[in-house]
Protein backbone atom coordinates (compact mmCIF):
# COMPACT_ATOMS: atom_id res chain seq x y z
CA UNK A 1 0.00 0.00 0.00
CA UNK A 2 2.74 2.23 0.71
CA UNK A 3 4.36 1.72 -2.30
CA UNK A 4 0.77 3.08 -4.04
CA UNK A 5 0.71 6.40 -2.29
CA UNK A 6 3.08 8.14 -4.23
CA UNK A 7 1.12 7.17 -7.29
CA UNK A 8 -2.14 7.55 -6.09
CA UNK A 9 -1.30 11.23 -4.58
CA UNK A 10 0.23 12.09 -8.69
CA UNK A 11 -3.38 10.97 -10.08
CA UNK A 12 -4.86 13.18 -7.69
CA UNK A 13 -3.22 16.10 -7.98
CA UNK A 14 -3.66 15.67 -12.31
CA UNK A 15 -7.21 15.02 -11.97
CA UNK A 16 -7.23 18.56 -10.20
CA UNK A 17 -4.99 20.29 -12.25
CA UNK A 18 -7.60 19.17 -15.53
CA UNK A 19 -10.68 20.34 -14.01
CA UNK A 20 -12.64 23.76 -14.88
CA UNK A 21 -11.71 26.61 -12.96
CA UNK A 22 -15.00 26.76 -11.27
CA UNK A 23 -14.55 23.02 -9.68
CA UNK A 24 -11.07 24.02 -8.61
CA UNK A 25 -12.22 26.86 -6.52
CA UNK A 26 -15.34 25.10 -5.15
CA UNK A 27 -13.04 22.55 -3.76
CA UNK A 28 -10.42 24.72 -2.86
CA UNK A 29 -13.38 26.50 -0.21
CA UNK A 30 -14.83 23.20 0.92
CA UNK A 31 -11.02 21.98 1.54
CA UNK A 32 -10.47 25.60 3.85
CA UNK A 33 -13.66 25.00 5.05
CA UNK A 34 -13.14 21.44 6.21
CA UNK A 35 -9.83 22.19 7.26
CA UNK A 36 -10.19 25.23 9.38
CA UNK A 37 -13.49 23.71 10.75
CA UNK A 38 -12.06 22.76 14.01
CA UNK A 39 -9.47 25.74 14.78
CA UNK A 40 -13.11 27.94 13.97
CA UNK A 41 -15.18 25.83 16.56
CA UNK A 42 -12.89 25.85 19.14
CA UNK A 43 -12.21 29.84 18.83
CA UNK A 44 -15.78 30.88 18.19
CA UNK A 45 -16.85 28.47 21.85
CA UNK A 46 -13.70 30.11 23.89
CA UNK A 47 -14.98 33.43 22.43
CA UNK A 48 -18.78 32.40 23.74
CA UNK A 49 -17.53 31.55 27.21
CA UNK A 50 -15.48 34.49 27.58
CA UNK A 51 -18.68 36.62 27.34
CA UNK A 52 -19.77 34.53 29.67
CA UNK A 53 -17.68 35.31 32.21
CA UNK A 54 -17.48 38.85 31.58
CA UNK A 55 -21.44 38.72 31.66
CA UNK A 56 -20.66 36.32 34.83
CA UNK A 57 -18.50 38.59 36.77
CA UNK A 58 -20.78 41.88 35.97
CA UNK A 59 -23.96 40.51 37.32
CA UNK A 60 -21.62 38.78 40.57
CA UNK A 61 -20.59 42.66 40.83
CA UNK A 62 -24.73 43.96 40.95
CA UNK A 63 -25.49 40.89 43.50
CA UNK A 64 -22.72 42.53 45.50
CA UNK A 65 -23.91 45.90 45.48
CA UNK A 66 -27.40 44.96 46.11
CA UNK A 67 -26.11 42.98 49.26
CA UNK A 68 -24.54 45.88 50.64
CA UNK A 69 -26.76 48.18 49.85
CA UNK A 70 -30.02 45.61 51.22
CA UNK A 71 -27.73 45.07 54.42
CA UNK A 72 -27.09 48.21 55.61
CA UNK A 73 -30.97 49.37 55.22
CA UNK A 74 -32.38 46.41 56.78
CA UNK A 75 -29.39 47.15 59.76
CA UNK A 76 -31.21 50.93 59.62
CA UNK A 77 -34.85 49.91 59.99
CA UNK A 78 -33.83 47.67 62.80
CA UNK A 79 -32.47 50.67 64.88
CA UNK A 80 -35.43 52.73 63.47
CA UNK A 81 -37.73 50.01 65.55
CA UNK A 82 -34.97 50.28 68.41
CA UNK A 83 -35.34 54.35 68.56
CA UNK A 84 -37.67 55.58 66.88
CA UNK A 85 -36.58 59.26 67.52
CA UNK A 86 -33.29 58.48 65.83
CA UNK A 87 -33.03 56.92 62.20
CA UNK A 88 -29.58 56.48 60.61
CA UNK A 89 -29.03 57.67 57.39
CA UNK A 90 -25.80 56.50 54.85
CA UNK A 91 -25.12 60.28 54.51
CA UNK A 92 -23.49 60.09 57.75
CA UNK A 93 -21.04 57.99 57.13
CA UNK A 94 -18.06 58.04 55.45
CA UNK A 95 -19.94 55.28 52.90
CA UNK A 96 -22.32 56.49 50.34
CA UNK A 97 -24.64 53.48 48.96
CA UNK A 98 -21.86 51.08 46.99
CA UNK A 99 -23.19 50.72 42.82
CA UNK A 100 -21.48 48.13 40.42
CA UNK A 101 -19.08 51.25 39.46
CA UNK A 102 -17.40 51.82 43.17
CA UNK A 103 -16.81 48.07 43.11
CA UNK A 104 -13.21 46.82 42.33
CA UNK A 105 -13.08 43.36 41.22
CA UNK A 106 -9.66 41.18 42.21
CA UNK A 107 -8.66 37.65 41.32
CA UNK A 108 -7.25 35.80 44.06
CA UNK A 109 -3.55 34.46 42.44
CA UNK A 110 -2.13 33.72 45.57
CA UNK A 111 -2.53 32.35 49.46
CA UNK A 112 0.08 32.33 52.70
CA UNK A 113 0.56 28.56 54.01
CA UNK A 114 -2.65 28.53 55.87
CA UNK A 115 -4.39 29.46 52.62
CA UNK A 116 -6.95 31.70 54.62
CA UNK A 117 -4.84 33.92 56.20
CA UNK A 118 -3.77 36.29 53.55
CA UNK A 119 -4.73 37.01 50.14
CA UNK A 120 -2.83 37.98 47.02
CA UNK A 121 -4.59 39.70 44.66
CA UNK A 122 -3.97 41.45 41.05
CA UNK A 123 -5.11 44.91 41.59
CA UNK A 124 -3.22 47.08 42.21
CA UNK A 125 -2.75 51.68 43.16
CA UNK A 126 -3.23 51.85 39.42
CA UNK A 127 -6.51 50.12 39.87
CA UNK A 128 -7.54 52.69 42.67
CA UNK A 129 -6.89 49.63 45.47
CA UNK A 130 -5.58 51.31 48.64
CA UNK A 131 -4.71 50.30 52.00
CA UNK A 132 -7.50 49.50 54.28
CA UNK A 133 -10.01 49.11 51.47
CA UNK A 134 -12.34 46.73 52.38
CA UNK A 135 -12.67 43.33 50.68
CA UNK A 136 -15.75 41.64 50.26
CA UNK A 137 -18.29 38.88 48.22
CA UNK A 138 -21.93 38.63 47.75
CA UNK A 139 -22.16 36.53 51.08
CA UNK A 140 -20.72 38.74 53.57
CA UNK A 141 -16.68 40.09 54.56
CA UNK A 142 -13.72 38.78 53.48
CA UNK A 143 -11.06 41.46 55.11
CA UNK A 144 -8.82 44.24 53.64
CA UNK A 145 -6.37 45.60 52.27
CA UNK A 146 -3.15 45.60 54.11
CA UNK A 147 -0.43 46.55 51.12
CA UNK A 148 -1.40 47.60 48.00
CA UNK A 149 1.30 48.25 45.25
CA UNK A 150 1.17 49.12 41.95
CA UNK A 151 0.15 45.96 40.54
CA UNK A 152 -0.45 43.82 43.19
CA UNK A 153 -2.20 43.65 46.75
CA UNK A 154 -2.47 41.91 50.19
CA UNK A 155 -5.83 41.41 51.77
CA UNK A 156 -5.83 39.90 55.00
CA UNK A 157 -8.54 38.17 55.76
CA UNK A 158 -11.15 37.59 59.24
CA UNK A 159 -8.78 34.38 59.89
CA UNK A 160 -5.72 36.57 60.78
CA UNK A 161 -5.34 37.20 64.57
CA UNK A 162 -3.89 40.52 63.54
CA UNK A 163 -7.69 41.30 62.06
CA UNK A 164 -9.92 42.67 64.23
CA UNK A 165 -13.68 43.32 63.36
CA UNK A 166 -16.52 45.13 65.45
CA UNK A 167 -19.82 43.13 65.44
CA UNK A 168 -23.24 43.57 65.96
CA UNK A 169 -25.57 41.32 67.52
CA UNK A 170 -28.71 41.07 65.20
CA UNK A 171 -31.02 40.19 67.29
CA UNK A 172 -29.89 42.12 70.77
CA UNK A 173 -27.91 45.00 69.17
CA UNK A 174 -24.73 43.87 71.55
CA UNK A 175 -21.75 45.29 70.32
CA UNK A 176 -18.17 42.66 70.49
CA UNK A 177 -15.07 41.80 68.48
CA UNK A 178 -14.47 38.99 66.63
CA UNK A 179 -10.49 37.15 66.12
CA UNK A 180 -9.43 34.76 65.18
CA UNK A 181 -7.17 32.37 67.14
CA UNK A 182 -5.57 29.41 66.05
CA UNK A 183 -7.91 28.10 63.07
CA UNK A 184 -11.17 29.24 64.93
CA UNK A 185 -12.76 32.36 64.70
CA UNK A 186 -13.88 33.87 68.62
CA UNK A 187 -15.65 36.52 69.94
CA UNK A 188 -13.99 38.07 72.37
CA UNK A 189 -14.70 40.51 75.70
CA UNK A 190 -18.46 39.29 76.04
CA UNK A 191 -19.60 39.27 79.63
CA UNK A 192 -20.89 35.83 81.10
CA UNK A 193 -24.31 37.32 81.89
CA UNK A 194 -24.78 38.74 78.05
CA UNK A 195 -28.23 37.43 76.06
CA UNK A 196 -26.33 35.30 73.52
CA UNK A 197 -27.84 32.50 71.55
CA UNK A 198 -26.27 30.04 68.88
CA UNK A 199 -27.29 31.06 65.76
CA UNK A 200 -27.23 34.49 66.37
CA UNK A 201 -26.31 36.69 63.01
CA UNK A 202 -23.32 39.14 64.24
CA UNK A 203 -22.88 42.00 61.55
CA UNK A 204 -20.17 44.43 61.14
CA UNK A 205 -20.94 47.40 63.80
CA UNK A 206 -19.24 50.25 61.27
CA UNK A 207 -17.20 51.52 63.45
CA UNK A 208 -13.03 51.99 63.10
CA UNK A 209 -14.15 53.54 58.83
CA UNK A 210 -13.61 50.75 57.72
CA UNK A 211 -16.22 48.42 56.65
CA UNK A 212 -19.86 49.23 56.12
CA UNK A 213 -22.16 49.30 58.71
CA UNK A 214 -24.53 45.89 58.91
CA UNK A 215 -22.58 43.27 56.91
CA UNK A 216 -22.52 39.46 57.65
CA UNK A 217 -19.83 38.24 59.51
CA UNK A 218 -20.92 34.88 60.64
CA UNK A 219 -23.23 32.83 63.08
CA UNK A 220 -22.71 32.34 66.89
CA UNK A 221 -21.87 28.40 66.78
CA UNK A 222 -20.93 27.84 70.23
CA UNK A 223 -21.49 29.21 73.29
CA UNK A 224 -19.05 28.06 76.37
CA UNK A 225 -18.92 29.28 80.04
CA UNK A 226 -15.68 29.80 81.66
CA UNK A 227 -14.46 30.45 84.71
CA UNK A 228 -13.56 34.10 83.47
CA UNK A 229 -15.76 37.29 83.32
CA UNK A 230 -16.32 36.48 79.64
CA UNK A 231 -17.40 33.71 77.53
CA UNK A 232 -15.79 31.41 75.22
CA UNK A 233 -18.01 32.14 72.29
CA UNK A 234 -16.80 30.40 68.60
CA UNK A 235 -18.23 32.20 65.32
CA UNK A 236 -18.73 30.10 62.14
CA UNK A 237 -18.43 32.68 59.03
CA UNK A 238 -20.20 33.25 56.47
CA UNK A 239 -17.87 33.30 53.60
CA UNK A 240 -15.58 30.13 53.20
CA UNK A 241 -12.27 31.23 51.71
CA UNK A 242 -11.14 28.01 50.34
CA UNK A 243 -14.41 28.51 48.25
CA UNK A 244 -13.34 32.03 46.50
CA UNK A 245 -11.62 32.32 43.29
CA UNK A 246 -12.24 36.64 43.55
CA UNK A 247 -13.26 39.39 45.68
CA UNK A 248 -14.90 42.95 45.56
CA UNK A 249 -12.78 45.86 46.94
CA UNK A 250 -15.40 48.83 47.92
CA UNK A 251 -14.65 52.15 47.17
CA UNK A 252 -14.84 54.69 49.97
CA UNK A 253 -15.88 58.24 49.04
CA UNK A 254 -15.65 60.53 51.82
CA UNK A 255 -17.70 63.60 51.32
CA UNK A 256 -17.14 67.24 51.87
CA UNK A 257 -19.89 67.62 55.32
CA UNK A 258 -17.45 64.67 56.68
CA UNK A 259 -14.42 66.55 56.15
CA UNK A 260 -15.68 69.72 57.44
CA UNK A 261 -16.83 67.75 60.52
CA UNK A 262 -13.50 66.47 60.92
CA UNK A 263 -11.99 69.56 60.58
CA UNK A 264 -14.23 71.05 63.68
CA UNK A 265 -13.60 67.79 65.67
CA UNK A 266 -9.45 68.84 65.63
CA UNK A 267 -10.49 72.32 66.18
CA UNK A 268 -12.33 71.16 69.59
CA UNK A 269 -9.93 69.29 70.70
CA UNK A 270 -7.44 72.23 70.08
CA UNK A 271 -9.21 74.38 72.16
CA UNK A 272 -10.03 71.65 74.72
CA UNK A 273 -6.16 71.31 75.40
CA UNK A 274 -5.70 74.70 75.71
CA UNK A 275 -7.82 75.04 78.43
CA UNK A 276 -6.85 72.16 79.84
CA UNK A 277 -3.61 73.68 81.79
CA UNK A 278 -6.21 76.59 83.30
CA UNK A 279 -8.50 73.32 84.79
CA UNK A 280 -5.69 72.33 86.57
CA UNK A 281 -4.76 75.41 88.12
CA UNK A 282 -8.41 76.22 89.25
CA UNK A 283 -7.74 72.67 91.02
Amino acid sequence: MRRWSPSILIIIAAVLFFLPQNTKLQFSSFTQKFVLFVPSSIKSRLLYLRELKDKRDELEKKLTALNIQIAYLRNALKERANTPDSFPLWEKTEYELPSPASLVRANIIGRDHSLRCFLLIDKGKRDSVYENQPAVVPEGIVGKVIKAGDHFSVVETFHSPYLKIATLNWRTRYLGLISASGKDIKLAYIPSDCDLKVGDTLLTAGEGGIFPKGLIVGLIKKITPTKELFLDVDIQPVVDLLKIDAVYLITKTERKEKALEKTEMERIIKELELKIPDVIKIK
